[in-house]
């Protein structure tokens, strides 16, 4: 992996750096962010960007993705009930692929100002829309099981559409959340 990665242990721990590190033993997985290649302390990233965020298959890590999803959300200019939206989208996303896949790393992808969705169809204000794409390598993946029905219901309740897909090799849960006003 290239550029500024930044890696959280089970234990809570981090290291910053140019490279991954490797693992301390085989008990202590990391999750890696790859964020974007300019400061997001100075500036708000470009709107047009992907991030991406990679966790292990283990339930504790739902928090990690959580609270880079709310930082995101926040430097991008978010407000606290929509942070709250992404936050819950974020956890419904993790625990179904951890649940129903084969223990795999996860892959999150935060893309930001999709194509055609800049205006709002109910105003003349312009509404920039955040994606959160979900992804796991897995040989079987049932998307009609009761537990990915009430993942579901509970996307449908934040995001504006949600898809759950597999695709031979991939299971993959798409949302796509309101976002800020331009």
């Amino acid at each position: 992996m290239e550029g500024n990665v930044l890696k959280f242990s089970r234990s809570g721990n981090y290291t910053r750096g140019r490279q991954p590190i490797p693992y301390e033993s085989p008990d202590d997985r990391w999750a890696t962010i790859v964020p974007p290649t300019h400061n997001v302390c100075s500036s708000k990233p470009a709107m047009n960007e992907s991030i991406l965020l990679q966790v292990p298959a283990d339930p504790g890590m739902s928090r990690i993705a959580r609270l880079a999803a709310g930082g995101l959300c926040s430097v991008l200019g978010f407000d606290v009930e929509q942070i709250e939206d992404v936050k819950i989208a974020v956890s419904e996303i993790v625990l179904a692929l951890i649940e129903n896949g084969e223990g795999r790393d996860i892959t999150l992808r935060f893309e930001t100002d999709l194509p055609g969705t800049r205006s709002s169809s109910s105003s003349n204000v312009s509404q920039r829309q955040l994606a959160i794409c979900g992804t796991t390598t897995c040989s079987d993946f049932d998307g009609t099981a009761a537990d990915m029905e009430l993942c579901r219901a509970v996307l449908s309740g934040v995001a504006l559409s949600s898809s759950i897909n597999f695709t031979g090799t991939d299971a993959e849960i798409r949302v796509i959340l309101p976002g800020v006003r331009a």
